[in-house]
C-alpha cells in the first residue's frame, strides 16, 4: 500500500510477482475516516486475504496521536 497525498495505491502479489493493482484519488472529502476506509475498501477489493501489508506514506507519523 502506498499512502499518498494524491493517491493511495494497493498491490497484491506474491513470490512470482505482481498480480493485482489499484489506484484511486486520495478521499479527502470524508474526514479523518475518509482514508482508513478507503484503504480498507480498496484492499478487500483485491479479492485475497492478506498474509501481510506494507505500507509507504508520506510523514512525519505522530505515533501516538495515530495520525499522519
Amino acid at each position: 500500500m502506498d499512502i499518498g497525498a494524491t493517491n493511495i495505491r494497493v498491490a497484491i502479489g506474491d513470490a512470482k510477482g505482481l498480480k493485482t493493482k489499484r489506484s484511486e484519488i486520495t478521499d479527502r472529502m470524508n474526514g479523518p475516516e475518509g482514508v482508513p476506509k478507503q484503504i480498507a475498501r480498496m484492499i478487500r477489493s483485491l479479492g485475497v486475504e492478506p498474509a501481510a501489508i506494507g505500507v509507504g506514506s508520506f510523514g512525519p507519523l505522530d505515533v501516538r496521536g495515530g495520525a499522519i
